[in-house]
C-alpha cells in the first residue's frame, strides 16, 4: 500500500484495498475470532490489533480480543495510540510465552467521553513486578533488551492519553485510558 501512496496513486491504492484488503479481512476476521474488530472504529488501531494477534500466534501466544460495543475514536492522536498500543501487546505478549500463552484486550466505553484498552496477561513463575520501577528509563525483566518501552509509553501520554498498571491475582494489567 506504501507504494501506491508514494506514487500518489490514490484510484490504484482504491481499488486494491477494496478487492484485496476488505475481503480479506472479513474471511480472516471471521476465522480468527476478531470479528469484534468490525466494532473498532479506527483503521489504525484495528490494523494494529490485528497484527499483533498475528505476531502472537508466531510466539504461540493466544490473543483474545473483546469488543463488546461500537467504540469511536476521533481527534485522538492516532500514532500515539498505535505506539502505546503496540508497545502494551508487545510486552504482553512476550510474558504471556513466558507463562500460560495468553494475553486479553478488552475495549469498552466506559462513558460518552472514555474509552479503555485494557491488556492482561500472567506474570511468568518467578518474575516479579515492581510497579514503582516499571516506568524508569532502562528497567527491563527481559534479557538482551533496552528497557526503552515502559519509558517511552511514559513520554507519549498526555491529559487525553493515559496509561495506568496494576497487578492483580498473579496477571499484569495495563490499561490505555483515552479521553475524547
Amino acid at each position: 500500500m506504501s507504494a501506491f501512496i508514494q506514487n500518489n496513486d490514490m484510484a490504484g491504492l482504491k481499488r486494491y484495498f477494496t478487492t484485496e484488503v476488505m475481503p480479506a479481512r472479513v474471511t480472516l476476521n471471521r476465522q480468527s475470532g476478531l470479528s469484534d474488530l468490525s466494532r473498532l472504529d479506527m483503521p489504525t488501531v484495528s490494523g494494529l490489533i490485528y497484527a499483533k494477534y498475528e505476531a502472537a500466534n508466531g510466539q504461540n501466544v493466544h490473543l483474545v480480543v473483546t469488543i463488546l460495543e461500537k467504540v469511536t475514536l476521533a481527534d485522538i492522536p492516532q500514532i500515539k495510540v498505535v505506539r502505546i498500543l503496540g508497545n502494551l501487546l508487545d510486552n504482553a505478549t512476550d510474558a504471556a510465552a513466558r507463562a500460560n500463552h495468553q494475553v486479553t484486550l478488552t475495549v469498552k466505553n466506559r462513558d460518552a467521553h472514555t474509552t479503555v484498552f485494557s491488556i492482561t496477561n500472567q506474570i511468568p513463575t518467578h518474575e516479579a513486578v515492581d510497579l514503582s520501577v516499571i516506568k524508569k528509563s532502562r528497567f527491563t525483566t527481559k534479557p538482551g533488551h533496552l528497557g526503552y518501552g515502559l519509558s517511552s509509553i511514559e513520554q507519549l501520554t498526555t491529559d487525553q492519553l493515559v496509561v495506568n498498571y496494576c497487578i492483580e491475582e498473579g496477571n499484569f494489567i495495563a490499561e490505555l485510558v483515552i479521553k475524547h
